[in-house]
C-alpha cells in the first residue's frame, strides 16, 4: 500500500514526490494500493519541525492500530478502509515492512540517520519499556538487539555515509 505519511521530510522538489496519476500509471501492473493517497498531496506539505514530529507520532499510532487489527486471529478486518488478514494463531509474530526515506525514518525511530538501502528491525516499546525509562511512549520503536548487533559487527557495510 502507498501510505502518504511515510513520505520524505523536506520541501525541495526531490522531497515532494510525484503526482498521483503518474504513480498510478507507473505502478499499474503492481499490487500497490493507492487509495490512501489523496490527489494533490504533493502540493500540500507542511514540513516544519512541529509538523514532522506530529506526522511521526501519527504514524506510530497508526502502526499500533494496524498491529492490533492484524493480531485478531482468523479475522478479515480493515485498517483505514483496506482489507487486512488477521493472524492464524495468537502466537504469530506480526511483521510490518516500512519503506521510506532516511530523514523520516530518523524521526519515526527517534534515532540516528540511516544508510542508503539500510534495513533495521524494531519492536513497539510497550508500557514495560516506558516504565524502565527506555522509551517515552508505548508507541515508540526500539531497535532490536539483533539489528544493533548487525551494525556493530559490521555485517552491513553500505558504500556511502548515512544521511543525517
Amino acid at each position: 500500500m502507498a501510505w502518504p505519511d511515510l513520505r520524505e521530510n523536506g520541501s525541495s522538489n526531490a522531497s515532494k514526490g510525484s503526482f498521483l496519476e503518474f504513480l498510478k500509471s507507473t505502478y499499474a501492473n503492481s499490487p500497490v494500493d493507492f487509495s490512501l493517497v489523496p490527489d494533490g498531496r504533493e502540493l500540500q506539505m507542511d514540513d516544519s519541525r512541529n509538523a514532522r514530529i506530529a506526522r511521526s507520532r501519527r504514524v506510530k499510532k497508526d502502526l499500533v492500530e494496524l498491529i492490533q487489527q492484524a493480531a485478531k486471529t482468523n479475522s478479515n478486518d480493515q485498517w483505514k478502509g483496506l482489507p487486512i488478514r488477521g493472524c492464524e494463531s495468537s502466537s504469530d509474530d506480526i511483521e510490518i515492512l516500512v519503506v521510506s526515506h532516511s530523514n523520516f525514518l530518523k524521526d519515526l525511530t527517534n534515532g540516528r540517520g540511516f544508510w542508503p538501502t539500510e534495513f533495521r528491525t524494531f519492536e513497539l516499546a510497550g508500557m514495560s519499556n516506558v516504565e524502565l525509562g527506555e522509551a517515552n511512549t508505548p508507541e515508540d520503536l526500539i531497535e532490536t538487539k539483533e539489528s544493533k548487533e548487525r551494525h556493530l559487527n559490521g555485517l552491513e557495510k553500505p558504500d556511502s555515509a548515512p544521511f543525517q
